[in-house]
């Protein structure tokens, strides 16, 4: 009975190892494939090194607008990208109809070099934005992507249409809540004397390989206002009771993994003729953004559109 059950305990010890390294043996699961890009552009220099990192901002051009005239930086219109799909600005849901309906598009300029906006994410991605159209507020509009340099081509990864303010503007990815957000950092200078520059943020939320315009929503769903945040802002309004006041706005962004915070600070001054006089109001406010299904949800509407509609 003794030799029966060592006799036992070996085979099961055994039996065990065997499992054991069964399971050691088997391969790690694959990773699933990248999907293929939406266009590439083939590049005269193979590799990955420096040298093959980089394009003319001509070439971008003639790659992100299909129609570009060198010689005379004219764009075939109506826009396209280089899917072939057309580039304008819209949102996709019906309850946001009428959201920044009363912005114009200007008369087509050829574009030109300061139109190309160009950041890296990686060694090898960049978030690259071209800029043809110009919008009566300030904002330039035109395909933005997500490209990545290959061995032998710069092969697009997402695409979408991004509306932001054009000048020293930046661009660059955040995640919030397990999904990419496109930041679009710009500032636009009427011309004229006395106009001040603003400064403004814009995002777009990455859905697969699409960015995406989004509007900011109330918890219910309904539309409340563009995701396009003022940073720095100056205007003057006249008040009911037919006085004049200036409006500053300052505000600021962070992003944390699970939100966006938006810290805003708004003063009002009186105004005698060009002078700026006593202090009439001082508001702050934090507003979050969250992200849920590709949707974003915003838990107040922007306190400078609350204090202009007070006036």
């Amino acid at each position: 009975m003794r030799h029966r059950g060592r006799v036992g305990a070996t085979a099961l010890a055994a039996a065990l190892g065997v499992a054991a390294c069964g399971s050691a043996q088997k391969p790690p699961p694959e990773e699933p494939a990248a999907p293929p890009p939406l266009c590439s552009y083939a590049t005269r220099s193979e590799g990955t090194s420096a040298e093959a990192r980089t394009l003319a901002i001509a070439t971008w051009f003639a790659f992100l607008l299909p129609g570009y005239k060198l010689a005379t930086g004219e764009v075939t219109r109506p826009l396209t990208n280089c899917t072939g799909q057309a580039v304008r600005w819209s949102y996709a849901n019906s309850e946001c109809p009428d959201l920044e309906a009363d912005l114009a598009y200007l008369p087509p300029v050829p574009v030109k070099t300061d139109d190309l906006v160009l950041s890296s994410t990686s060694k090898l991605e960049r978030l690259v934005w071209a800029g043809p159209d110009r919008l009566s507020d300030g904002e330039s509009e035109g395909p933005v992507v997500l490209a990545e340099f290959t061995e032998k081509a710069v092969a697009v990864r997402a695409i979408g249409t991004l509306r932001a303010l054009p000048g020293r503007a930046k661009l660059r990815l955040v995640t919030v809540q397990n999904r990419p957000l496109l930041v679009a950092e710009g500032e636009h200078c009427p011309e004229g004397p006395g106009n001040k520059c603003f400064r403004g943020t814009r995002l777009l939320v990455q859905s697969g390989q699409r960015f995406q315009p989004e509007p900011l929503r109330r918890e219910d769903g309904g539309c409340m206002e563009p995701a396009f945040f003022p940073l720095a802002r100056l205007q003057t309004i006249k008040t009911k009771d037919g006085t004049r006041q200036q409006v500053k706005l300052s505000s600021k962004l962070e992003f944390v993994p699970d939100r966006v915070l938006v810290h805003e600070e708004v003063e009002v001054h009186e105004l005698q003729g060009s002078t700026v006089g006593r202090l009439v109001r001082l508001a702050q406010a934090d507003r979050v953004i969250r992200v849920r299904a590709g949707k974003l949800y915003a838990s107040d509407a922007s306190l400078w559109n609350r204090m202009l509609h007070e006036q």
